[in-house]
C-alpha cells in the first residue's frame, strides 16, 4: 500500500495536468480495494 502510495504521488509530480491526478487517486484506490478484497476472499476461505 505504502509502494503504491509513493507511486501515485511520484505520477501526480510528474504529471501537472489534473486529469492525470485524477487517475492516479482513481487507480490507487481501485488497487487497495483490491487488494482489500481479496485478502477477505481468502481469510474467509481459509476457515
Amino acid at each position: 500500500m505504502f509502494l503504491i502510495k509513493n507511486t501515485a504521488i511520484l505520477y501526480m509530480q510528474m504529471s501537472p495536468d489534473p486529469t492525470g491526478e485524477m487517475y492516479a487517486w482513481i487507480a490507487m484506490a481501485a488497487v487497495s480495494a483490491l487488494a482489500s478484497a481479496v485478502g477477505v476472499f481468502t481469510i474467509h476461505r481459509r476457515r
